[in-house]
């Protein structure tokens, strides 16, 4: 038991407690003897390691002696030149104030410094991005100019092309026309040949050939007179930019004018007029006269060619003068004398529709439907035609479409429908409307008229200059019969209260 507590250096308390007092104190004795013992080993151990160790160098530590052979001592505050604790203190929290200065000296420094670089790599970015900005916009604007260019190359392309076409179209038509010219010539010399086979009259017949030759002459300067007349109205009709879209044809104002025109030329070609061989076939018996019907004396053949070539000017004439209107006020007459007395533009109410509008161009129909949703649509009096146009907002653009008005002579028979339609009539315009309101207005589309668009400036609507208020409505139906003259009477005076 002794030698595990002097093994261990440690007794167990309960051990202790059991024990007397002498018994403790040698106890205690024997272990402090161990732990000398212990200590003395170990510093044999460490005097023969230190003895193998060489040292390094030479340096070594020693104490200043005093005047008494002990290690000098400096005790702090007896000497005369010494600092006061206070002193030493306030020395100490001087040089710590300053140390802690410097330290948040250099932290702001280091902070600015951070904030610096901040800033300077901000404005580096900044003027990073304006440079991609100003790149990409001069990219923009050369991109803008390329295809400003393109456009313009393709816009003079298509131009060129276009004259080509008419060049073209005009060299076929003089081909024809030369071509039917001899054909007539060389059937006026078989005609000329047989004549001097079976009469004598040599000398009557040399001048009734030269009587013939010199109708045709007149005849060909006028043929070339009209055709540069019809030349003329198909540059101005296609002016007018209509577009036209039915379910069965599809053609223009220009190209039927032209068909009327060249057909009684004698220029048969469906290719450059647009229209079907029904069609075309149809115009050839109202309009020309057949060359295969020339069978009788020369003389009789100059007639008929100068009857064909004054036919064909009075046509051209009359086509033009129905159908475009020279000034403003001609559409105005035309819109009192005809429109008028059959109330087309009223509502079922008797008021004048919502959608009516006065004689508006294109241009300022479109400023209106522009900011409408689509389905909006208005119709006005046309300034170019006597007769109406549609103008209605599409999903893509606005569309406009002429309508033609028909009448016979008698005014029986007044009927509206889209030009260049044939099959498609209506009695009035709303009629129309109702149809194309629960009906695609064109093929494959999904345009129909939704919501109609009132006047603008309600105080004096545009159609306010149409109706001629100084004279008596009355006045414009004196020729009708009773029952006509009474409906006409009450629409005008329904017009008049309206305005």
């Amino acid at each position: 038991m002794l030698q595990q507590i002097l093994r261990d250096l440690h007794v167990a308390p309960e051990i202790i407690s059991g024990l007397p007092d002498e018994q403790k104190q040698l106890l205690f004795c024997k272990m402090r003897e161990e732990q000398i013992r212990r200590w003395n080993e170990r510093e044999l151990q460490l005097e023969k390691v230190s003895k193998l160790k060489t040292p390094k160098d030479g340096k070594q530590v020693k104490f200043m002696l005093g005047s008494d052979g002990n290690e000098w001592v400096w005790v702090m505050g007896e000497h005369k030149d010494d600092k006061t604790i206070e002193q030493i203190l306030e020395e100490q929290i001087e040089i710590q104030a300053e140390q802690e200065t410097n330290a948040k000296r250099k932290a702001k420094e280091l902070e600015l410094h951070k904030k610096m670089e901040t800033e300077r790599e901000r404005l580096l970015n900044e003027e990073f991005r304006k440079k991609q900005i100003e790149e990409i916009s001069n990219n923009i604007q050369e991109a803008r100019r390329v295809f400003e260019r393109l456009e313009t190359e393709t816009r003079r392309l298509m131009m060129e092309k276009e004259e080509e076409e008419n060049r073209k179209q005009q060299t076929y038509f003089e081909r024809l026309k030369e071509k039917r010219k001899h054909e007539l010539l060389e059937k006026l010399k078989e005609q000329q040949k047989k004549s001097l086979k079976e009469n004598d009259d040599m000398d009557e017949i040399n001048r009734a050939w030269a009587a013939v030759e010199e109708k045709a002459k007149r005849a060909e300067l006028i043929q070339r007179e009209v055709a540069k007349k019809v030349r003329n109205d198909y540059r101005n009709s296609m002016q007018l930019n209509v577009c036209f879209d039915t379910s069965t044809t599809s053609t223009s104002f220009a190209s039927s004018s032209s068909s009327s025109s060249l057909s009684g030329s004698y220029l048969h070609t469906p290719s450059s007029t647009g229209l079907s061989q029904d069609d075309e076939h149809s115009k050839e018996k109202e309009n020309t006269v057949q060359v295969g019907c020339i069978t009788t004396t020369p003389k009789s053949n100059a007639n008929d060619i100068s009857l064909i070539t004054s036919e064909l000017t009075n046509k051209s004439s009359a086509l033009s003068a129905k159908t475009i209107p020279s000034k403003r006020d001609d559409v105005k007459q035309w819109f009192r004398e005809s429109e008028i007395s059959y109330g087309s533009f009223l509502s079922s109410n008797g008021h004048i529709a919502t959608w009516f509008h006065g004689i508006i161009t294109r241009v300022q129909a479109e400023e209106m439907l522009k900011v409408q949703r689509i389905g909006t649509y208005l119709i006005r009096v046309n300034e170019k035609i006597y007769g109406y146009a549609l103008s209605y907002r599409a999903s893509d653009r606005c569309r406009h479409l002429l309508i033609e008005v028909m009448s016979s002579q008698c005014g029986n028979d007044h009927c509206y429908r889209f030009l260049g339609s044939k099959n498609e009539k209506f009695k009035s315009l709303n009629e129309l409307i109702e149809k194309y309101s629960a009906n695609s207005i064109r093929p494959n589309s999904n345009d129909m008229l939704v919501c109609p668009l009132g006047q603008i400036n309600g105080q004096q609507p545009d159609y306010f200059d149409l109706f001629d208020h100084k004279t008596p409505s009355d006045d414009l139906y004196i020729s009708l019969d009773t029952t006509t003259s009474l409906n006409k009477s009450r629409h005008s005076n329904e017009i008049n209260t309206h305005l």
